[in-house]
């Protein structure tokens, strides 16, 4: 659950651009991180489920993000239109 906010959150930092592949990479390499250094703290352990765990809570949050940007620009592409057609005879010098 921590690492699919975790994704949303860092993604939603680049809105509205495409979420960077080096970006989830770099998820990746901290989720396993954090399973790894629990080796060194006392009490608590590494599993390799915990890691694919957090891995694929890395993919929803992604999802999540890829998700809602195409909601996002549909709506806004249709508002978009809208407002062209209703503002044709306006001046938009582009």
């Amino acid at each position: 659950m921590f690492f699919t906010v975790l994704s949303v959150l860092v993604h939603a930092t680049r809105w509205p651009k495409r979420p960077w592949l080096p970006l989830i990479a770099l998820l990746v390499v901290y989720g396993i991180t954090t399973e790894t250094l629990q080796l060194f703290v006392p009490h608590r352990t590494a599993r390799v489920m915990d890691a694919i765990e957090n891995i694929l809570g890395i993919a929803v949050g992604a999802g999540f993000y890829w998700l809602a940007r195409q909601l996002c620009l549909k709506s806004s592409l249709a508002a978009g239109s809208v407002k062209h057609t209703t503002e044709a005879d306006a001046t938009d010098v582009r």
